[in-house]
């Protein structure tokens, strides 16, 4: 009876673990089907900056309906990354197989920080307060916490769904309550701290990335988001906007002559993107996660995720005159547009617009490639364009308006058996999985330079 006994209430426990989300649609895929809760445990990928892992992160829901995600790093006792339209995608061989693949940040990214101490250390505040002291020699990838006497985890509590963290900066207690706030059409991230009483100053490292608009400064005796007793607080505000030096570009105009396709992004859902130049090229994508754009929508990609576009050979991308455009925002290689095999490697003659080494560039397949000297994969939004002008066999690649590179390749048609892909060329190109990773917008082809 006893291991009858035991057996049943093991199935009870586990059968209670999947249960779907209150209002989610059921994908019959348990790992994205089940209600984690307020938080899950678990390592974590931020797009930005490079290199950001959280090995032993918290993915914190905040805000009212859960319109918000914040990743804790119990190992730095940092926030690696707060982030909106979306949760996370949960990749890895525990959730879909996958190897060498981890859970990763699903959405639009506010603010991140590097790895390393999300608090200064104790003792050396005046000089290099921020320094990893796990780093040992050459080694690029710091395992584990920090020093007990700079800061040590505690563990957490659960009130609702409120999660507040406990942990120690140089041996002070503290509960912190993550959480947001919703003014108009935003979302204000919040930390709300419980510090015990400290012999040393204590200072905190808020965010290093964040958007084009940042303010962080004293706002002395004056009420903070509400709070009527702030007598002293730090008040923080960022925002994420397109740069000054684009804000014209995105509220001109679209050209209309020669407009061959267009993906606004706006009505993006149930797998389809539709072409508001006409009914055909509707790109199907597994899933589709929006965010904010320059224009109405866009669409976030993780670097898996991409479309295929229907009626592809009637999408010419060889010996005629041909203009490729979009806005994109990332902080990593990918692809933004190609027409390639619809599975399997890069071939010959192939066409892929992307980013490699942070810059813009295009290839043709086993012909050549023209790149920028100029960056944009830093976060900000950015026009990206290219061009082929058949009478001179050139391409010619545009960063927000402005000529950045121009080369001529010998090409030759296009395979009819290519597809159109949006964020995605092939397995083996530009590099192993380099699907675009980011928000992309405002998608154009013309049949015109």
């Amino acid at each position: 009876m006893k291991h009858c006994l035991s057996l049943s209430l093991a199935l009870v426990i586990i059968a209670s673990l999947f249960v779907p989300a209150s209002g989610q649609k059921l994908t019959g895929r348990k790992w994205l089907d089940m209600d984690y809760g307020p938080y899950k445990a678990t390592t974590i990928e931020a797009a930005e900056p490079k290199g950001n892992f959280a090995y032993k992160g918290i993915a914190i829901r905040v805000g009212d309906d859960d319109q918000g995600t914040v990743c804790f790093d119990t190992d730095t006792l940092r926030y690696s990354a707060g982030w909106t339209g979306g949760w996370l995608n949960l990749n890895g061989v525990v959730y879909d197989g996958k190897h060498w693949a981890y859970p990763s940040v699903q959405g639009d990214i506010v603010f991140s920080n590097p790895v390393g101490p999300g608090w200064a250390s104790p003792d050396s505040i005046a000089k290099e307060p921020f320094k990893d002291p796990r780093f040992r020699g050459n080694d690029d990838k710091p395992y584990g916490p920090l020093p007990r006497a700079w800061g040590q985890w505690k563990g957490l509590y659960v009130h609702g769904d409120q999660v507040v963290l406990h942990y120690t900066v140089g041996g002070v207690k503290v509960h912190e309550l993550a959480d947001g706030e919703r003014t108009g059409d935003q979302l204000l991230f919040t930390r709300t701290l419980n510090i015990a009483p400290s012999k040393k100053p204590m200072v905190l490292q808020v965010a290093q990335k964040a958007g084009e608009s940042t303010f962080i400064g004293p706002r002395t005796g004056k009420k903070e988001l509400g709070r009527k007793n702030a007598t002293s607080a730090t008040f923080v505000t960022i925002g994420q906007t397109a740069t000054a030096d684009n804000d014209d570009q995105a509220n001109a105009p679209l050209p209309s002559k020669g407009l061959v396709a267009h993906w606004t992004f706006d009505d993006a859902k149930d797998g389809a993107v539709a072409n508001a130049a006409s009914k055909q090229f509707t790109a199907k994508l597994r899933k589709v996660n929006t965010t904010t754009g320059v224009r109405g929508k866009a669409i976030m990609l993780d670097g898996g995720d991409h479309g295929i576009v229907s009626d592809s050979a009637k999408l010419k991308l060889g010996l005629n005159d041909y203009t490729i455009a979009a806005w994109i925002r990332t902080s990593a290689d990918g692809t933004i547009l190609a027409k390639a095999p619809a599975t399997g490697s890069w071939a010959e003659q192939g066409r892929t617009f992307f980013v490699r080494g942070g810059k813009l560039a295009f290839d043709v397949g086993w012909v050549g490639m023209v790149n920028t000297n100029a960056k944009v994969a830093d976060g900000k939004w950015h026009h990206v364009a290219a061009t082929f002008s058949k009478d001179s066999s050139t391409y010619e690649l545009f960063i927000d308006g402005k000529a950045s590179a121009k080369k001529k390749l010998d090409v030759e048609q296009d395979d009819s058996d290519h597809v159109v892909k949006l964020g995605f060329t092939s397995p083996d190109f530009p590099k192993r999985q380099g699907g675009f990773r980011g928000a992309m917008d405002d998608a154009r082809i013309y049949d015109r330079v």
